[in-house]
C-alpha cells in the first residue's frame, strides 16, 4: 500500500527515473534527500526547452553554469548518494548532448559550448578533465576510427532476445560500471548508427565486456552485422574519455585474460549470472 502511494506521488522527473532505472526507489529517495529536482533539474529542463524551440544562442552560457552547479552540489556529497547523483547527472547531460547533436544548428551550438564550459571551469577553479571523468561525458568525440562516409550501414549487433531483456542487461552493465551510459550503449544494437557514434566504458572493465559478448554470441543472443567478427563493433566504437577503448585487436585482450585462468573463470561466471538475471534464456 505504501509503495502504491509512493508511486502515485511521483513528479515528472521521478516518473522518468522509474521508467528507466532498475533501482528507481533508491534513486528517487536520493533525489529527494538532496533536493536534486529543485536545484539541478530545472537547468536540464531549461536547456531541453531551448533546444526544442531552437533558441540556441542562450544555451552555451546556461550549459556552463549548469555543469559548475552540478560540480558544487555533488562535491558536497560522498558514498552511494554521490555515485547515484553523478550517474543521474551524467545520463541527463548526455541526453542533452544527443538532443543538441541531432540537428546541424544544434551541433554548431555544441561546438560553441565546449570552450565556454572550459572557461567556466577555469574561472571557478575546476579541473575540466576531472569534471569530464566525474560525469563520464565525452565532450569531444574521437573520430579517428570511424568508417568512410561512403558506407551506408555501419557495423552493429542484431539482438535476438526480447526488448525487455536487452534493457535489463544494459542496466546491469551500467550498475556494474562496465559502461558509462545506458542510452548511448543501447545504440550499438541498432542498424541506424551515425558515423560519429561511440560508446563510453572504463578501460578497467573492457575485458569483462569482451567475455560478455563472447558469451552472448555463444548463447545465440546476438548476430554481428556488417563487420569482420563479433568483437569488431566493440573495437570500432568503444572509447574511454577521448581515447580508444581497444588499442589493439580485442581477441588479444581475450587471449591474455584466458591465460589468467582463475580471473577469466570468475568473469565468465559473473557474465553468465548477468545474462541469467536479465531473463535472456
Amino acid at each position: 500500500m505504501q509503495l502504491k502511494q509512493f508511486e502515485k506521488d511521483l513528479s515528472p522527473l521521478e516518473i522518468i527515473i522509474k521508467e528507466n532505472y532498475i533501482e528507481w526507489e533508491t534513486i528517487i529517495e536520493t533525489v529527494r534527500d538532496n533536493s536534486f529536482e529543485a536545484s539541478l533539474y530545472p537547468g536540464f529542463k531549461r536547456i531541453s526547452d531551448l533546444i526544442i524551440s531552437e533558441k540556441f544562442n542562450t544555451i552555451p552560457n546556461i550549459v556552463g553554469a549548469l555543469l559548475t552547479t552540478i560540480n558544487e552540489k555533488i562535491g558536497e556529497l560522498s558514498g552511494k548518494q554521490k555515485h547515484i547523483l553523478e550517474d543521474l547527472s551524467s545520463e541527463l547531460f548526455c541526453a542533452l548532448i544527443e538532443q543538441l547533436n541531432s540537428t546541424l544548428e544544434g551541433r554548431e551550438c555544441w561546438k560553441i559550448c565546449i570552450p565556454i564550459i572550459k572557461d567556466t571551469c577555469e574561472f571557478k577553479g575546476y579541473d575540466f578533465n576531472v569534471l569530464s571523468r566525474m560525469l563520464k561525458i565525452n565532450f569531444v568525440k574521437t573520430h579517428s576510427h570511424k568508417l568512410p562516409q561512403a558506407s551506408k550501414l555501419l557495423p552493429y549487433y542484431e539482438w535476438l532476445g526480447t526488448k525487455k531483456s536487452l534493457t535489463e542487461l544494459i542496466r546491469k552493465l551500467k550498475d556494474k560500471e562496465w559502461i558509462a551510459n545506458v542510452n548511448e550503449f543501447k545504440k550499438i544494437f541498432s542498424p541506424s548508427l551515425s558515423h560519429d557514434y561511440t560508446f563510453s566504458a572504463p578501460s578497467d572493465n573492457k575485458g569483462k565486456l569482451l567475455v560478455l559478448f563472447a558469451e552472448l554470441k555463444e548463447q545465440n543472443l546476438i548476430i554481428p552485422k556488417i563487420n569482420k567478427g563479433h568483437f569488431f563493433p566493440m573495437y570500432l566504437y568503444g572509447v574511454d574519455l577521448e581515447k580508444k577503448l581497444f588499442e589493439k585487436e580485442p581477441k588479444r585482450y581475450m587471449e591474455n585474460l584466458k591465460r589468467k585462468k582463475t580471473e577469466y573463470e570468475n568473469v565468465l561466471k559473473e557474465v553468465k549470472k548477468i545474462i541469467r538475471m536479465s531473463s535472456l534464456n
